[in-house]
This record gives C-alpha cells, structure tokens and sequence, in this order.
C-alpha cells in the first residue's frame, strides 16, 4: 500500500472502482476472517512519507492483536538505487533513516512481518524467485519469476501468450551462478539467479546482510530477555481449513 486513502487512490490511479482504498482493507479483513496470514508492504519514498507513517498507525489500530496480520517497509527502486545515491546521497540517507525508524516502530507494536527480518540463512527462502511456482505479473502484464519489478527486470512471457522466451524462463529454474558471486562468503544462502536485478540497488549484498542481521539479533535479545519464544516459533499459525 502507498498511503492512507487519498494517497493511495492518487498513486494506484485505477480505471474502475469507486473505493479502491476501502476494497483493500475489507479485503484484509476478508481473508484474515477465513484464516490467511495476511504481510502488507508499505511502499515508501520522499513525497509520501507523512502519509505511509499515518496508515501504517491506522493499520496498527485496526489490526492489531491478530497474529495473523503483519507489516513490513519497503523503499521504492528508484529511490534507493545507485543512480539516486550518486545524485544525492543525503536524500538517499534520509529516506533510509525514515525507513528504520517505520520499522522499529512496527517492531516495537509486534506487528513486524518477522519473515522478513531474519537474515539471509535464517530465512525459509531469499526471494520470491526461490518458488518454481510463483509468477510475478508486471503491471503491464509481462511475466517474470523476481517480485522486484525493475527497469532491469528479465521478462519471459505476458499474460496474454504466456511465456514467450522459453530460456529465460528456464534460467529460473535451474542452477546458475553470477560471474560476480563466485567465492562469496554467503553461497549459497543467497539467490543464485544470473537475471536477478538487485544490481539495479544502491544496497550490496553485504550491507543489506548486516542490517537484517543486526535488526534479528536485537529482536532475539529482547525476547530471550522477555522470556517470549524466538523468531520463526510462534509465527506459525495452525489453521482449521
């Protein structure tokens, strides 16, 4: 989600429907009734910081308590790639400090999508990618296996003639290694994919390591102290389906 309702409905910019902003929380609500863990990404940049910080506290308010409801940040591409950190590294920084901050406040109200804090090794996958299932459908309808959808993004197929580039396709099921990548310390619990466009960040692999580390280590302390259950314990949910 990108804001609260006016922000929202701006950004997402639909053709048809009415309440675009008020579908997607009855949605929430629809799905958390029928038993669905239910992982908002808020979407964040410079122009709608005040608005993500407001719906990320409505949220809070409306969902909190239920265990199978979560949230978690995300910088939009464009705001944190290498071109805008050689433009201005400031903004780039400030946008990441805001960042945090949402985050230890969602930590803070245990409401953190906890899955996504833990480390690369820690983790249950490292990208959506991972699935030889999950197809990401761009907004355009292109098809591609990596839910980062970026200028560099490798698409094999669309929605209407479904995959259209069958080797494409076939690098993301199969075991490849960027040139790159060879005698890294954190293979192979990073993903392997050629195509993968994360060099399209201004993160490294390292950077983003470390900060996820430091954030999972603080989360385990604080409940070792507390007594509560570790990460990845008491996230689980047993449904009644």
């Amino acid at each position: 989600m990108d804001g609260m309702e006016t922000e929202h409905i701006r950004r997402k910019n639909y053709i048809r429907g009415k309440d675009p902003f008020g579908v997607t929380i009855s949605n929430i609500e629809r799905l958390l009734n029928a038993g669905i863990k239910v992982t908002v990404r808020l979407n964040l940049d410079r122009n709608n910081i005040g608005s993500i910080y407001e719906l990320a506290d409505y949220l809070i308010e409306r969902f909190a308590g239920n265990r199978r409801f979560n949230m978690y940040s995300k910088c939009l591409y464009d705001e944190v790639s290498k071109s805008a950190f050689d433009t201005s590294p400031e903004q780039l920084h400030f946008l990441l400090d805001k960042k945090e901050q949402l985050d230890n406040h969602l930590l803070a109200r245990r409401i953190y999508d906890y899955e996504k804090l833990a480390p690369f090794g820690y983790r249950t996958y490292s990208c959506a990618a991972d699935d030889p299932h999950k197809v990401v459908i761009a907004p355009n309808g292109n098809l591609c296996s990596c839910e980062c959808v970026t200028p560099k993004t490798v698409f094999w197929g669309n929605v209407r003639q479904g995959i259209t580039n069958i080797n494409l396709y076939r690098d993301w099921h199969k075991n490849s290694l960027r040139q790159k990548c060879h005698g890294c310390v954190f293979l192979p619990i990073c993903t392997p994919f050629e195509h993968c466009p994360t060099d399209f960040f201004f993160f490294d692999c390292k950077s983003r390591f470390s900060y996820t580390q430091k954030k999972y280590i603080s989360e385990t302390m604080r409940r070792w102290n507390s007594g509560e259950l570790p990460i990845g314990s008491n996230e689980i949910i047993d449904y009644d389906f």
